[in-house]
């Protein structure tokens, strides 16, 4: 086979696995902030569940490929690793330890709400859920750009430096607006004690 051809799959592999987690994970963002104010049930679960397996069978693709690209690259040698590389490698890595907080902290936390709205979660509970929306949003944003972004190849590490913390702040910000809003009235009522 064509060494480039192959390269050119492996590649297009890649970016089909960062749409479809990315696609997914919009998905189910949009459809969970639909809901806030509606009760949590089975249904909504199960479809939250579905849509996390998709993601993880994208990063799981994207480690895969993604491997296979950097020995193509690099031969794995780290003095080879471009900053760009080095930035998807970090990004694939937060969003896998992403993953790893959605199933072990927000499933679990849902799944005991059922009967609740997501706006009747705790404060803490929110905040969190919205930590971690933020950083997959940003996280799945960033993997997108640096797979397509001919500025960004050529970009030194300053770029990515100032970039990185700046989607990561600004996707977060977003997601805590969104979460840790007042409940279900729109107003906290005072509750004499």
């Amino acid at each position: 086979m064509d060494s480039q051809l192959y390269a050119d799959g492996i590649r297009f592999v890649h970016i089909l696995a960062v749409c479809a987690g990315l696609g997914t994970s919009i998905l189910a963002d949009i459809h969970a902030a639909s809901r806030l104010r509606q009760r949590i049930d089975d249904e909504f679960l199960e479809l939250l569940h579905r849509y996390h397996q998709v993601v993880v069978a994208a990063l799981v693709v994207m480690w895969a490929s993604g491997l296979v690209i950097i020995g193509m690259k690099t031969g794995f040698d780290a003095a080879q690793m471009t900053p760009k590389l080095v930035g998807k490698v970090i990004t694939v890595t937060l969003l896998t330890i992403n993953a790893w907080f959605i199933a072990a902290k927000v499933m679990p936390i849902l799944k005991n709400a059922i009967g609740q709205t997501i706006l009747d979660l705790s404060r803490r509970q929110r905040f969190g859920m919205g930590l971690i929306g933020g950083i997959s949003t940003a996280s799945w944003m960033l993997a997108l750009a640096m797979g397509v972004s001919k500025f960004l190849a050529a970009s030194p590490a300053e770029t990515f430096v100032y970039l990185m913390p700046i989607a990561y702040a600004a996707c977060v910000l977003g997601a805590l607006c969104v979460l840790v809003t007042p409940g279900p009235s729109g107003v906290r009522q005072y509750q004499p004690a």
